[in-house]
C-alpha cells in the first residue's frame, strides 16, 4: 500500500486522543441520557450504579492499555485477537466491535432528535417524526463535514464540543448545590445498596445504562496509527480519559439525585422526558435552553468520536481482506477511510430512523443503548482474553501474573456476570418490546458474526 493511501500518521497528540475518548464517553450526555434510567430502576442508588460500572470497567481498561502498548492498530480488538488468538476469532471480535461502535453511532441522531424536540416545543412548534428526521440529518451533515475533512478536524471539533458541554453541566450542578446545601440535602445514601427500592434487581437493570455510560474510552485505540508515539500515548490517553470522565459523572449524578424528589425524576423518565432538562427548567427557568443547546452540541461530539471508531475498525478489517476491499479506500486528500464513512453514516441513520419510527425517540435510545452494551461486553471480554493470550504466548518475558493474569481474569468475570445478570435475567424478564427483543436481536447478530468468522479464510495481509 503506498504512503498516500495510508491513514495520516503522527497527527494526534495526547490531548487530541484523550479528547476523542472523553467526547465519545461524553460527560454531559452520560448525565442527560443515563442518569434517568438509573434513577428509574435503582432509585436513589443511581450514583452507586455508576461507581459499580466504573469498577467493572477498570480491569478491561487496563487490559486495553497493556495490549495497545504492544499492538497499536486502527483495528483495535480485531487486530489484537487476530494476532494473539487466531484469525477466525479475530474476525468474530472485529465484527462484534464494529457492531458495538455502529450502535453507538445510531444513538446519536436519536439523541439529537430528543433535544431538538424540546427546543421545538419551547418555540410553540409541534414535533413529530419528520422534525426528528430533519434534526438527525442536520447532525449527520455537520459531523460528516468534520470527519470527512480529516482526523485533526475531528479531534478539534470533539474537543470544542466537549469543553462547552462540561462547563454548562458543571454550572448547573453548582446551582443545585448552592440551593440545596443550606437545607442539608446532601448525604452519602446514594452510595448505599439499600437505597435501591427494587434491591439488587434494580441495581442490575440500571447497570446496563451505567455501563453504556462507560462504553467509549476504548475508541482511543482506533486512532493508534494516526497518533504520535502510539505505544505510550494510547494507553495514557485511555486511562486519562476514563479517570476524568468517571470523576465528573459520579459527582454530577450524586448532586442531581438531590435536585428533585426521586419519584419526580422517575416520573420524568416514564413520561419520555429528559430529567436534566426538567431539573434545569426548575433551577434556571428559561436559562434551561442552554442545557438543550449543550445536548445538541454534546451529541455532535459523540457522533464524531463514534464515527471515527466505527470507520477505523471497518477499514482495518477490509485492509486485511476480511471485508469488501472498497471499505479500505483512503481519500488522497484528507487521508480518511471515505467509503467506510459512507457505510457508517448511511447504516446508522437507517437504523436510527427505524427505531424512532417504531418506538419513539426515548424508547429507541433505551433499546439501541441496551443492545450496544451487549456488544460492548463481548468486545471487552475478548480484549481481556487477548491481554492474557498475547503476553503468555508471545511476550512471555514481559508476562506479569497480576497485570496479564489476575486483571484480565477479573475483567472476564465482571463482563460475563453483567451479560448473564443484566441481559439473560433482567432484560429477558421484561416485555418483548423493550426487553426480550433486545436480547434476541443481539444474539442473532452475534451468531451471524460467528458464521462470518467461520467462513473467513486467512488472506495475505495488504498492509505493511
Amino acid at each position: 500500500m503506498s504512503e498516500a493511501l495510508r491513514l495520516r500518521s503522527n497527527a494526534v497528540g495526547l490531548i487530541g486522543a484523550s479528547a476523542m475518548g472523553v467526547a465519545m464517553l461524553s460527560p454531559a450526555m452520560a448525565i442527560y441520557m443515563n442518569f434517568g434510567p438509573n434513577v428509574l430502576y435503582a432509585g436513589k442508588a443511581g450514583p452507586l450504579v455508576f461507581v459499580l460500572a466504573l469498577l467493572a470497567t477498570l480491569p478491561t481498561a487496563l487490559s486495553y492499555a497493556f495490549v495497545a502498548r504492544e499492538l497499536p492498530s486502527s483495528g483495535s480488538a480485531f487486530e489484537w485477537a487476530r494476532s494473539a488468538i487466531s484469525p477466525r476469532v479475530g474476525v468474530w471480535v472485529g465484527c462484534i466491535t464494529a457492531i458495538y461502535y455502529l450502535m453507538n453511532v445510531v444513538l446519536q441522531p436519536v439523541t439529537f432528535g430528543l433535544f431538538a424536540r424540546d427546543l421545538l416545543e419551547l418555540s410553540g412548534l409541534t414535533s413529530g417524526f419528520s422534525t426528528w428526521l430533519a434534526g438527525a440529518l442536520l447532525s449527520a451533515a455537520v459531523c460528516g463535514w468534520l470527519v470527512y475533512r480529516g482526523i485533526q478536524p475531528s479531534t478539534h471539533g470533539a474537543l470544542a464540543f466537549l469543553i462547552f458541554e462540561m462547563a454548562v453541566i458543571f454550572a448547573l450542578a453548582l446551582t443545585v448545590v448552592a440551593m440545596q446545601a443550606p437545607r442539608g440535602a446532601f448525604d452519602g445514601t446514594p452510595f448505599l445498596p439499600t437505597s435501591s427500592p427494587a434491591g439488587p434487581s434494580g441495581i442490575f437493570q440500571g447497570l446496563v445504562f451505567a455501563l453504556l455510560t462507560f462504553c467509549g474510552f476504548d475508541v482511543i485505540s482506533t486512532v493508534a496509527e494516526e497518533s504520535r508515539t502510539p505505544r505510550t500515548l494510547i494507553p495514557r490517553a485511555m486511562m486519562l480519559a476514563l479517570v476524568v470522565f468517571a470523576a465528573f459523572v459520579v459527582f454530577h449524578a450524586w448532586v442531581f439525585t438531590f435536585s428533585q424528589p426521586i419519584e419526580t425524576i422517575a416520573a420524568h423518565v416514564r413520561a419520555g422526558k429528559l430529567p436534566v432538562t426538567e431539573i434545569a427548567r426548575q433551577y434556571w427557568g428559561r436559562g434551561f435552553l442552554v442545557v438543550v443547546g449543550t445536548g445538541l452540541s454534546a451529541t455532535m461530539g459523540v457522533f464524531i468520536a463514534t464515527a471515527v471508531g466505527a470507520s477505523r475498525v471497518l477499514y482495518a478489517m477490509a485492509r486485511e481482506g476480511y471485508l469488501p476491499a472498497v471499505l479500505a479506500r483512503i481519500h488522497p486528500g484528507s487521508q480518511v477511510p471515505v467509503v467506510a464513512y459512507h457505510w457508517v453514516f448511511g447504516g446508522s441513520l437507517a437504523a436510527a430512523m427505524a427505531g424512532v419510527f417504531l418506538l419513539g425517540p426515548y424508547p429507541a435510545y433505551l433499546w439501541w443503548g441496551a443492545a450496544s452494551v451487549f456488544f460492548a461486553m463481548l468486545t471487552f471480554l475478548a480484549v481481556n482474553l487477548t491481554n492474557f493470550f498475547y503476553y503468555y504466548r508471545y511476550r512471555r518475558e514481559l508476562f506479569h501474573p497480576i497485570w496479564n493474569g489476575v486483571v484480565p481474569a477479573i475483567g472476564v468475570i465482571f463482563d460475563s456476570y453483567v451479560l448473564y445478570k443484566s441481559f439473560f435475567q433482567e432484560l429477558l424478564a421484561q416485555d418483548w418490546k423493550q426487553g426480550k427483543s433486545v436480547v434476541v436481536f443481539s444474539l442473532a447478530l452475534a451468531l451471524l458474526a460467528a458464521v462470518k468468522a467461520g467462513r473467513a479464510q486467512r488472506p495475505a495481509p495488504t498492509s505493511a
